[in-house]
Protein backbone atom coordinates (compact mmCIF):
# COMPACT_ATOMS: atom_id res chain seq x y z
CA UNK A 1 0.00 0.00 0.00
CA UNK A 2 1.05 3.38 -0.86
CA UNK A 3 0.37 5.99 1.42
CA UNK A 4 0.46 10.07 0.94
CA UNK A 5 -0.24 11.00 4.52
CA UNK A 6 0.79 14.59 6.39
CA UNK A 7 3.11 14.10 9.30
CA UNK A 8 1.64 16.76 11.87
CA UNK A 9 -2.24 14.92 11.70
CA UNK A 10 -0.18 11.54 12.44
CA UNK A 11 1.32 13.23 15.49
CA UNK A 12 4.49 12.77 13.99
CA UNK A 13 7.83 15.51 13.31
CA UNK A 14 8.95 16.53 10.25
CA UNK A 15 11.59 14.00 10.74
CA UNK A 16 10.49 11.06 12.26
CA UNK A 17 12.04 7.26 12.19
CA UNK A 18 10.48 4.40 10.73
CA UNK A 19 9.52 3.24 13.92
CA UNK A 20 7.69 6.35 14.57
CA UNK A 21 6.16 5.86 11.15
CA UNK A 22 5.13 2.57 12.14
CA UNK A 23 3.56 2.86 15.62
CA UNK A 24 1.66 6.25 14.42
CA UNK A 25 0.09 4.21 11.18
CA UNK A 26 -0.91 0.97 13.28
CA UNK A 27 -2.56 3.39 15.86
CA UNK A 28 -4.83 4.68 12.84
CA UNK A 29 -5.19 1.85 11.26
CA UNK A 30 -6.22 0.32 14.28
CA UNK A 31 -8.82 3.27 15.06
CA UNK A 32 -10.19 2.70 11.92
CA UNK A 33 -11.09 -1.20 12.74
CA UNK A 34 -10.91 -1.55 16.18
CA UNK A 35 -8.57 -3.85 17.72
CA UNK A 36 -9.34 -7.88 16.57
CA UNK A 37 -9.89 -6.50 12.93
CA UNK A 38 -6.88 -4.59 11.91
CA UNK A 39 -3.95 -4.12 9.75
CA UNK A 40 -0.66 -5.41 10.49
CA UNK A 41 1.89 -2.41 9.63
CA UNK A 42 5.16 -3.16 8.43
CA UNK A 43 6.95 -0.15 6.46
CA UNK A 44 8.78 -0.94 3.61
CA UNK A 45 10.54 2.47 2.82
CA UNK A 46 9.40 6.20 2.74
CA UNK A 47 10.38 8.95 1.59
CA UNK A 48 10.01 12.38 4.42
CA UNK A 49 9.03 15.82 2.34
CA UNK A 50 11.63 17.56 4.30
CA UNK A 51 14.18 15.27 2.83
CA UNK A 52 12.50 15.09 -0.85
CA UNK A 53 10.29 17.66 -1.60
CA UNK A 54 9.92 17.58 -5.22
CA UNK A 55 9.28 13.99 -5.55
CA UNK A 56 6.59 14.28 -2.71
CA UNK A 57 4.85 17.77 -5.04
CA UNK A 58 5.30 15.42 -8.00
CA UNK A 59 3.55 12.54 -6.41
CA UNK A 60 0.87 14.43 -5.06
CA UNK A 61 0.34 16.08 -8.16
CA UNK A 62 -0.24 13.08 -9.92
CA UNK A 63 -1.79 10.58 -7.22
CA UNK A 64 -5.52 11.01 -8.53
CA UNK A 65 -4.21 10.06 -12.14
CA UNK A 66 -2.14 7.07 -11.43
CA UNK A 67 -5.36 5.85 -9.49
CA UNK A 68 -7.37 6.33 -12.54
CA UNK A 69 -4.80 5.12 -14.65
CA UNK A 70 -4.69 1.92 -12.12
CA UNK A 71 -8.49 1.88 -12.54
CA UNK A 72 -7.75 1.93 -16.51
CA UNK A 73 -5.45 -0.86 -16.04
CA UNK A 74 -7.47 -3.08 -13.74
CA UNK A 75 -10.97 -2.84 -16.31
CA UNK A 76 -8.50 -3.98 -19.58
CA UNK A 77 -6.96 -6.62 -17.29
CA UNK A 78 -10.63 -8.12 -16.87
CA UNK A 79 -11.51 -7.91 -20.66
CA UNK A 80 -10.59 -10.00 -23.50
CA UNK A 81 -8.08 -8.38 -26.28
CA UNK A 82 -11.10 -8.00 -28.94
CA UNK A 83 -13.21 -5.11 -30.19
CA UNK A 84 -15.73 -4.16 -27.12
CA UNK A 85 -18.51 -4.80 -29.40
CA UNK A 86 -16.97 -8.57 -29.83
CA UNK A 87 -17.28 -9.58 -26.13
CA UNK A 88 -19.52 -11.52 -24.64
CA UNK A 89 -20.20 -12.66 -21.02
CA UNK A 90 -18.90 -16.00 -21.35
CA UNK A 91 -15.66 -14.14 -22.37
CA UNK A 92 -15.11 -12.48 -19.14
CA UNK A 93 -13.77 -14.66 -16.30
CA UNK A 94 -15.52 -14.19 -12.83
CA UNK A 95 -13.84 -14.38 -9.61
CA UNK A 96 -10.33 -14.32 -10.26
CA UNK A 97 -7.16 -11.97 -9.02
CA UNK A 98 -8.14 -9.75 -12.22
CA UNK A 99 -11.97 -9.05 -10.96
CA UNK A 100 -10.45 -8.70 -7.02
CA UNK A 101 -8.01 -5.66 -8.62
CA UNK A 102 -10.63 -4.37 -10.32
CA UNK A 103 -12.70 -4.21 -7.11
CA UNK A 104 -9.76 -2.85 -5.48
CA UNK A 105 -9.42 -0.47 -8.34
CA UNK A 106 -13.13 0.72 -8.37
CA UNK A 107 -12.58 1.48 -4.84
CA UNK A 108 -9.77 3.45 -4.89
CA UNK A 109 -11.69 5.94 -8.04
CA UNK A 110 -14.94 6.04 -5.53
CA UNK A 111 -12.78 7.36 -2.32
CA UNK A 112 -13.00 3.97 -0.52
CA UNK A 113 -10.24 3.14 1.53
CA UNK A 114 -9.93 -0.35 2.73
CA UNK A 115 -7.30 -2.20 3.76
CA UNK A 116 -6.51 -3.83 0.93
CA UNK A 117 -6.67 -0.76 -1.40
CA UNK A 118 -3.20 0.04 -2.95
CA UNK A 119 -3.36 3.99 -2.60
CA UNK A 120 -4.47 5.61 0.92
CA UNK A 121 -4.23 8.96 2.13
CA UNK A 122 -4.18 10.66 5.26
CA UNK A 123 -4.73 14.39 6.93
CA UNK A 124 -6.88 15.74 8.67
CA UNK A 125 -10.61 17.08 8.56
CA UNK A 126 -12.34 18.78 11.23
CA UNK A 127 -9.91 17.56 14.07
CA UNK A 128 -9.64 14.18 12.89
CA UNK A 129 -8.03 11.70 10.71
CA UNK A 130 -9.30 11.70 7.19
CA UNK A 131 -8.12 8.00 5.71
CA UNK A 132 -9.07 8.12 2.12
CA UNK A 133 -7.55 7.18 -1.35
CA UNK A 134 -8.46 10.20 -3.59
CA UNK A 135 -6.37 13.69 -2.60
CA UNK A 136 -8.35 16.22 -2.71
CA UNK A 137 -7.31 18.93 -5.03
CA UNK A 138 -7.56 21.60 -2.25
CA UNK A 139 -4.73 19.84 -0.39
CA UNK A 140 -2.26 20.07 -3.88
CA UNK A 141 -1.49 23.66 -3.23
CA UNK A 142 -1.00 22.68 0.71
CA UNK A 143 1.44 19.82 0.27
CA UNK A 144 3.46 22.12 -3.04
CA UNK A 145 3.92 25.25 -0.17
CA UNK A 146 4.69 22.76 3.03
CA UNK A 147 6.02 19.13 1.61
CA UNK A 148 8.41 18.92 4.45
CA UNK A 149 4.86 18.34 6.41
CA UNK A 150 4.27 15.10 4.09
CA UNK A 151 5.96 11.68 3.53
CA UNK A 152 5.33 9.22 0.70
CA UNK A 153 5.31 5.56 2.95
CA UNK A 154 4.51 2.33 1.45
CA UNK A 155 3.97 -0.38 3.72
CA UNK A 156 3.22 -4.19 3.43
CA UNK A 157 0.14 -4.45 5.14
CA UNK A 158 -1.06 -8.14 6.45
CA UNK A 159 -4.63 -8.44 8.01
CA UNK A 160 -5.01 -9.34 11.40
Amino acid sequence: MKILAHLPTLGLETNPTEDEIEKALQAIFDEQYGSGNTVNVSVQCYMLGYFHAKLIEHVAEHWNDDIKKNFIDAVLDVLPEKPLSKIVPDDINADTLETFNLELAINCLNNTWDRMSPYCTMYEVEGRVRVATLLPESNVPDIESNSGDYALITIAATVA
